[in-house]
């Protein structure tokens, strides 16, 4: 054996046995046995030393211990594999998930895998079927705000040495996912019941399925129905709700998974609260999006209380009409109808307004003008003959009446009989009117 692949073989065995003792010690680091791992961590620097000693000799005593660490080696990655997929010992948290650790039936701890955040010991006083129970619970928050991280070793956590009472937690989570109606033969098949809606091709299936995590921010479909607005009109609304877990051990020990349903209870509550005695116009014309995020996240306190999550954002999606397809198209029909005789009212009120504004304004000038024409010995007559001459402009008619109390006297005589056909105050007789005379053809 040449002298360099000498050098380099006693190398890559320093390095093995290097990596085996450093996997030991991380495993010994984790499970508190601190003096045990003092002793590997001098091995480490041995080993170390002889990596940059160039007199150092292969000899048999070499071989089986690049041999025996090369097993050991092999040994702790199998075993952390096979543990870490059972979630015994150790375990390999997802990002963006958390895991429970229990002893026996007992909590242990919380392993999230979530970049920024950690956990620290809180209390809250949650309501758990209307009964209040104060818990005192790992909180998950960011780590500028004092959560610590897990210990972790290339993505591995200690979950216990108790062999077989420390686990992770396996349970069963009811929830709800969007799909659409191409879909739900297939969620059909894994046991899901799946639901048609009225928002278009929106389909709901209902899951429930063993699980050994829980979703730190996870988006969730929420339709809260029967929605009653100002004269009984109700309606269904669609959301997609974002979910964030704060206080993880109210899902999962205290709700047993079911979770969801109570939150979204809670959450429908809170948006028929915020629609009670509300116009369908008023709805209609609102900024639904920043109204519903802002004013649902500001009664947070309610979901955590209840459930241990809380909002992070509640987007508004689109609503419908309540009821069956009948009810739906009556809703329809009204609601159309509706629409309409508010904008006849608003234009009622308009002209209405316009009407009342006018009338406001002739009754100030006809005042100025009796004013004027008080002080004038004539001004009454001139004020009447100014009237009526408004209200001749523009007649177009074959008959006025300008309504005389009295009847004028005749400029021209009507025989009544009895006078000859004279005139009674000249006594002359009455000039009959002459024949026009046909002129005679040439």
């Amino acid at each position: 054996m040449s002298i360099w692949w000498k050098f380099y073989l006693k190398r890559i065995f320093l390095l093995v046995a290097s990596l085996a003792v450093i996997g030991l010690i991380t495993l010994l680091v984790m499970g508190g046995f601190s003096k045990i791992a003092d002793y590997a961590y001098h091995l480490v620097a041995w080993i170390l030393q002889r990596l940059t000693d160039p007199n150092w000799n292969w000899d048999w005593k070499h071989w089986t211990v690049f041999g025996l660490s090369l097993g050991i080696l092999l040994f702790v990655y199998l075993l952390a594999f096979l543990l870490g997929q059972s979630k015994t010992i150790i375990t390999m948290p997802k990002e963006g998930e958390i895991e429970l650790a229990v002893r026996g039936e007992s909590f242990l701890k919380i392993i999230p895998n979530i970049k920024g955040y950690g956990t620290k010991e809180d209390e809250i006083e949650a309501d758990i079927g209307g009964k209040i129970i104060k818990i005192k619970t790992p909180q998950i928050c960011p780590t500028e705000e004092g959560g610590k991280p897990p210990r972790k070793f290339l993505g591995l956590a200690l979950v216990g040495l108790f062999i077989p009472f420390d686990k992770i937690l396996r349970y069963d989570f009811s929830w709800d996912k969007a799909i659409s109606k191409a879909t739900a033969d297939e969620e059909k098949k894994k046991g899901a019941s799946v639901e048609e809606t009225s928002f278009g091709d929106l389909w709901l299936s209902h899951r429930t399925e063993k699980v050994s995590s829980l979703y730190f921010r996870y988006t969730y479909p929420i339709i809260v129905r029967n929605i009653e607005l100002a004269g009984r009109y109700p309606i269904d609304i669609y959301f997609n709700v974002t979910v964030e877990a704060v206080y993880p051990i109210i899902p999962v020990f205290y709700l047993k998974g079911r979770w969801f349903t109570v939150l979204s209870s809670k959450f429908g509550g809170v948006i028929s609260d915020l629609l009670r005695g509300k116009e369908l116009k008023t709805f209609e014309e609102m900024e639904k999006e920043d109204f519903f995020n802002g004013k649902v996240k500001e009664e947070n306190n309610i979901f955590l209380k209840a459930t241990g999550m809380k909002i992070f954002h509640a987007a508004y999606r689109d609503y419908q009409p309540s009821g069956t397809l009948e009810e739906k198209t009556a809703a329809s029909a009204e609601k159309v109808a509706k629409l309409r005789a508010d904008a006849r009212k608003q234009e009622a009120e308009g002209e209405g307004a316009a009407l009342e504004r006018e009338g406001v304004a002739k009754a100030k000038n006809l005042e100025r003008l009796l004013e004027q024409a008080s002080k004038h010995p004539l001004g009454g007559q001139i004020l009447i003959e100014q009237f009526r001459k408004e209200g001749l402009e523009g007649f177009s008619g074959n008959f006025l009446s300008l309504g005389q109390a009295q009847p004028a006297a005749p400029m021209i005589g009507v025989d009544a009989g009895g006078t000859g056909g004279k005139n009674k105050k000249t006594g002359k007789k009455k000039q009959e009117p002459e024949e026009p005379k046909e002129e005679e053809e040439e």
